[in-house]
């Protein structure tokens, strides 16, 4: 190729119709490696699930517009690591829909972000796809309690509830 051949297109121009009379379209460039993981992305975990996701982006950049960060893609990225850095994932295969639901509940009692009744609550919804009609009994609270202190010892993980970290006192 001469220098004054233009290389391959790495991006294309996104450009979506709105019904706003202020803005009828946005065109938003997307670099092709962006694009293959937003197809990726939706077509193993769906459209919905990627949906999911870009409201949460939504949900993180607002904050940091409103505040006016100086670089909004630093300020993102950190805030990103740090949304990472609550489920301390480990590399697993999940069974299923159920056995990754298990696990993301277990991220947030371990790190005290939900307790044990909210976690049955949301499993049931997970499972249900419908938020509970009525907060789980003790009984259901206690079998779901179990149920995750299984699973974190099947993958070697403390119990939710039991300390991160001994500290020796001197």
């Amino acid at each position: 190729m001469s220098d004054e051949e233009e290389p391959f297109i790495a991006t294309v121009l996104f450009r979506a119709e709105l019904s706003d009379p202020n803005v009828p379209y946005v065109e938003v460039p997307i670099q092709l490696p962006k694009l293959w993981h937003i197809y990726r992305a939706i077509h193993l975990g769906g459209f919905e699930e990627a949906r999911e996701i870009l409201e949460f982006f939504g949900l993180v950049m607002d904050p940091l517009l409103d505040a006016k960060v100086t670089d909004t893609q630093a300020s993102f990225n950190e805030a990103w690591e740090s949304f990472g850095e609550i489920f301390d994932l480990p590399g697993q295969q999940w069974k299923g829909e159920t056995d990754l639901a298990i696990s993301f509940c277990y991220y947030l009692l371990r790190q005290e972000l939900i307790n044990r009744t909210e976690a049955a609550e949301l499993i049931q919804a997970i499972q249900e796809e419908n938020p509970p009609e009525e907060t789980p009994n003790a009984a259901e609270v206690d079998a779901f309690r179990k149920r995750v202190d299984r699973w974190a010892a099947k993958h070697n993980l403390p119990r939710p509830g039991q300390p991160r970290r001994r500290t020796i006192a001197a």
